[in-house]
């Protein structure tokens, strides 16, 4: 398993497009790739007929684009070649300045259970990794309604994507979506974005940045800052007084603020069946700095056929190196 970064203008496309690439395993490549402005289509037919609703009947009716309201602008690029054929639909949130670019079948509303939150998602070609994430209002539902019916369609609702959850973070209040997805031959892999629902919102997440910005490894980039941002707010980071410690799906890090201080830096190498058990007692640790106290946790968590290797020695040239390997 991998967790792809997230992230969601992450660094100006970021914050507008809130999204992850699932193919890379770098974070910094990731958020390259957001940049890139790659498109994306979906292929919806794995869900079944029983997990649509319908919002509304389909009337046929033609109109004009671009499609425009108050805070929504919809446009149709029908000279565009995709996988699906011809067309592709640009959405754009104006109050925040999020655009995501959609193909006809990615016209589908999906819905959060648990906190009622609805988005149009942008996923890669298989259907299963999302790419990018628009939050709808009622406002927005309308003239998405407008669009299927123009084409003799309705618009479906269904259930997010299976491994997909909301995360809300108790410190700001901002949300994010949080999804895991595989393809054939490779480890599960992990991804998040932030929802964006307002301008606010975006100040907000802007000062957690601001934060980041600070320390003398992040070095006032933006780029760098808006990641460790993002991967805080997705619950894959949790800062100390000296450092930070970063969960991903096969490896727990602890790096330090200051780079005089790196080698107090430390790395655990984990099988891919730890990282619940590692998330769930993240937030329950007295010391989560400490490379000793996770040797333990994981030592007597009595997980079966699993390994894990402890990265907390340094050679001669600086570089971090194997120190220890259980069992």
């Amino acid at each position: 398993m991998k967790i792809a970064g997230s992230t969601s203008n992450l660094f100006h496309d970021l914050v507008r497009n809130n999204t992850v690439n699932p193919n890379q395993t770098s974070f910094e490549n990731i958020l390259k790739n957001i940049n890139s402005g790659k498109d994306s289509y979906t292929n919806t037919s794995s869900l079944k007929s029983d997990d649509l609703g319908l919002y509304t009947k389909s009337i046929n009716k033609s109109i004009e684009f671009p499609l425009e309201s108050g805070r929504y602008h919809i446009e149709f690029d029908r000279n565009y070649k995709g996988i699906e054929g011809n067309g592709i639909y640009t959405v754009q949130d104006k109050d925040t300045g999020i655009k995501i670019r959609i193909s006809e079948s990615e016209l589908l509303i999906r819905k959060d259970a648990k906190s009622g939150m609805e988005f149009l998602l942008a996923t890669d070609n298989t259907g299963k990794a999302i790419l990018q994430q628009l939050f709808v209002t009622p406002e927005l539902k309308s003239m998405l309604s407008e669009v299927t019916e123009s084409i003799g369609k309705e618009l479906k609702e269904a259930p997010l994507p299976d491994g997909s959850s909301v995360k809300r973070d108790s410190k700001t209040g901002l949300c994010c979506l949080l999804y895991t997805w595989s393809h054939p031959g490779q480890s599960e892999q992990m991804g998040a974005g932030i929802i964006f629902t307002s301008k606010e919102e975006q100040e907000t997440f802007s000062k957690l940045a601001d934060e980041w910005s600070l320390y003398p490894t992040i070095n006032n980039n933006r780029t760098t800052a808006e990641w460790y941002a993002t991967l805080e707010l997705s619950g894959y980071i949790k800062r100390g007084n000296e450092g930070y410690l970063h969960i991903s799906s096969d490896s727990i890090s602890y790096n330090t603020y200051d780079k005089e201080n790196h080698k107090k830096s430390w790395s655990i190498l984990l099988a891919d069946k730890y990282h619940e058990f590692v998330m769930e007692n993240l937030f329950n640790m007295t010391d989560f700095t400490s490379a000793n106290s996770w040797v333990q946790l994981l030592k007597e968590s009595g997980i079966k056929n699993g390994f894990f290797e402890v990265w907390d020695k340094y050679d001669n040239g600086g570089n971090q190196v194997l120190g220890r390997r259980f069992p």
